[in-house]
Parts: C-alpha cells; sequence; structure tokens
C-alpha cells in the first residue's frame, strides 16, 4: 500500500508540473494515472487535488463540462475532508470555466467566494490571484481604473512573495487594460516585461498568451508583419499545449493580420478555424468577434450578401446580450454598420446610434480626462463611430 500511495503522489507531482508549464495533453495522462492509484490507495487528499488539476486541465484544453465536473467533484470531496485551501482554488477553477464561457456574472461570484475564503485562512498569494480574476471583470465591465488597480496590487504582491509566473500575468493584464483605453506605448511595455519573464522561467503557456496580445496590440498599430509573426509563434505554442479557447483567439487576431496584408482567402481560413473551435467551446461571446472578421474580409471580397449573412447572427445575439470579453467590442458594432451600409440595410443608422450610445457609456466610466480622451480618440473603431455618428447626424435615430 506504502507503494501506491507513494506512485500516486509522484505521479500527481509529475502531472502538476506538466500542466503548470502548459503541457497540458501529458499532464492529462500522468493526472488520469493519480486518480486512480489515489482512489485505490484511499488518499482522499490525494485524490482531491487531482481532481482539482484535472479540472484546471481540462478548463485549459476546452473541455467546459469536463472540467465542471471534475472541479465539483474536488470541491465536495475538499469540503468533505476540510481541505480549505483547495477548496478555494476549485472555486477560482469553477469562476474561470465560466469566464471563458462568457458568463461573467457567474464568474464574479466564484471569485468573490474564493478571495472570501481566501482571507479567512489568511492565503496571500490566493488573495492576489482572487483580486487579478477580479480585475478581469472589472475590465470587461468598463471599470478600467478598478482593473489597473487591483492588476497593481496583484503584481505587487506576486512580485514581493518571488511568484514570478504570476506577477508576469499581472504584468500582461496591466498591458491589457492600458491597451483597451488607447495607451499603446505604455500597453506594449508591460507586455514586454510579462514576455521576458515568461522566457526566463520557461513558461510556454504565458509566453503563447503574450504573444497572441502582442499580436492583437501590431494589428492595432498597423504592424502588420509583426502581428503575423507574434500570431504563428503563438499558434505553434498553442497547438502544441492544446489550449483550444486560446488557440481560437489566436487564429483570429492571425487572421486580423493577414486580412491587413490583404492576404484575404488565408485571413478567411484563419477565421474559420478560430469560428470552429469558437463555436465547439461554446464561446458565444467570442463567436462573435469571428464571425465579425469573417463579415470584413467577405467585403473587402466583394461580396456584400455573403457579409450580411454573417452579420445577421450577431444582430441577432446583440439583441439580448451585450458583447463582452472579446479583443474590442465596439468593433463589431462597427462592422455590422458597414456591412448594412454597404447592403443599403435601412438598419445601419439605428446600430451606429447604439454603438454610439454604448461607446459613450463606457467613455462615462473613465474619471481621468486624458484616459478617456485616449479611449475615445486613440482607440480606431471609436474614433471612427464617433466620427461616422456625426457625420451620418444619426441624434434622430430610435433605439
Amino acid at each position: 500500500m506504502n507503494d501506491v500511495k507513494l506512485e500516486a503522489q509522484a505521479v500527481r507531482g509529475i502531472g502538476y508540473i506538466l500542466w503548470r508549464k502548459g503541457d497540458f495533453k501529458e499532464a492529462h495522462t500522468h493526472l488520469d494515472r493519480a486518480l486512480s492509484l489515489s482512489r485505490k490507495a484511499g488518499l482522499s487528499k490525494v485524490e482531491a487535488g487531482t481532481l482539482h488539476s484535472l479540472a484546471v486541465v481540462h478548463w485549459r484544453l476546452g473541455e467546459f463540462d469536463e472540467a465542471k465536473t471534475y472541479a465539483r467533484e474536488a470541491l465536495e470531496l475538499g469540503q468533505e475532508i476540510g481541505d480549505r485551501l483547495l477548496v478555494c482554488m476549485t472555486l477560482n477553477v469553477l469562476g474561470n470555466i465560466y469566464y471563458n464561457q462568457g458568463n461573467y456574472e457567474v464568474a464574479k461570484r466564484y471569485y468573490e467566494d474564493d478571495l472570501r475564503k481566501h482571507r479567512e485562512i489568511g492565503n496571500l498569494r490566493g488573495e492576489a490571484m482572487s483580486l487579478g480574476n477580479l480585475g478581469m471583470i472589472a475590465e470587461i465591465k468598463g471599470d478600467f481604473a478598478q482593473a489597473m488597480a487591483h492588476f497593481e496590487q496583484v503584481r505587487a504582491i506576486f512580485q514581493d512573495i518571488g511568484d514570478r509566473g504570476s506577477e508576469a500575468r499581472a504584468w500582461a493584464h496591466m498591458g491589457k487594460t492600458a491597451v483597451i483605453q488607447g495607451v499603446y506605448d505604455k500597453g506594449q511595455v508591460y507586455y514586454q516585461k510579462a514576455l521576458d519573464i515568461y522566457q526566463e522561467i520557461d513558461n510556454q503557456q504565458g509566453e503563447g498568451w503574450v504573444m497572441q496580445i502582442l499580436a492583437s496590440l501590431m494589428n492595432k498599430l498597423g504592424e502588420y508583419e509583426k502581428a503575423i509573426g507574434c500570431g504563428r509563434e503563438a499558434l505553434k505554442i498553442t497547438q502544441a499545449s492544446g489550449a483550444r479557447s486560446m488557440e481560437g483567439g489566436v487564429w483570429t487576431v492571425l487572421a486580423c493580420g493577414l486580412a491587413n496584408q490583404g492576404k484575404l482567402e488565408e485571413a478567411a481560413e484563419a477565421y474559420l478555424k478560430g469560428l470552429e473551435i469558437r463555436k465547439d467551446l461554446g464561446e458565444q461571446n467570442m463567436l462573435m468577434e469571428s464571425l465579425s472578421g469573417l463579415a470584413q474580409v467577405a467585403i473587402k471580397q466583394g461580396e456584400n450578401l455573403r457579409a450580411k449573412d454573417l452579420v445577421e447572427e450577431i444582430l441577432q445575439y446583440i439583441e439580448d446580450t451585450p458583447i463582452e470579453g472579446t479583443d474590442e467590442p465596439l468593433e463589431i458594432y462597427s462592422t455590422c454598420y458597414h456591412v448594412l451600409r454597404a447592403n443599403q440595410d435601412s438598419r445601419a443608422d439605428k446600430v451606429l446610434a447604439t454603438a454610439h450610445e454604448v461607446l459613450h457609456e463606457r467613455a462615462a466610466k473613465i474619471s481621468d480626462e486624458d484616459m478617456r480622451r485616449s479611449f475615445l480618440e486613440n482607440v480606431a473603431p471609436h474614433r471612427e463611430i464617433v466620427h461616422e455618428f456625426e457625420r451620418r447626424g444619426c441624434d434622430h435615430i430610435e433605439h
């Protein structure tokens, strides 16, 4: 029995190291074995930890239903054996799963529960992780000052305790928050800090993620060759790790760079690959981004009716659901407007007016005048919405 116990602990340890390095496929093999061994030996603590690790791996692989099943089993067993730290960690995973599915309110509840429990047990690292996750929710909801405050606090904590990987993650999120507001130079500096750390500690998953968001930034800056280069590097890493949700995003930013270079057939193929992954994963909000990209390509190819068919699905979605969590939500509204205009569809002005309203609702949440101006003027889709709204004189349009 002692041999089985030692083997279970060793195999789980290997699986844990593999998923922390981003090798999810290989991690899964070891963790499955560890789960079987821990159950055979009656090792409840090892079993609970393995269930949590399997939940993380399935989440990273985009297998959300399986991830939820393992997470709920881990949560139940963790509560049963009184492992309060494991309970916290599992609440965090459940929040991450719902976050990836675009259910941000449910994700927020899990993160808040996680934060409260970490504070109860005095776990500073876990508290920082929870604050970072709540920062991501704040960013999506347009509360950029709150998001940046969370990320800066998180970065300082992780720097103090020597958690380099989590520090890099905080730098990257600080970069994203800056980029969303149109402060591209600062965003690029933060991204580079994150990339340097991930490469230094050989965290390929983190490196792939930063290469993806760097590709997106290069697209915004008009550096399309760099965008494509970063995108291809990110794709190589994410495909090797099996991180399907991330892969869907990488295909999309790569497609954007290709389209901006006029490589329309290749761009359409890349957008379709991202769309198929997002459809498989049930990421409805991200699916709208892929459809928007395909519609942009179709318009450039002179296929206005095909572009309109793609946009119809987006319009149906945004009737009841706000577009949140995508790289640039307002660009999707802008695409819908231009496609409808190209097809002389009378709904175009109404979509533009809605986009203008959403844009200014988000801008109103930015208290700093310079940052608000940057958000409205430096971000190309935002600038275009304001200009087009004024040019068209859409104040009379009823929503």
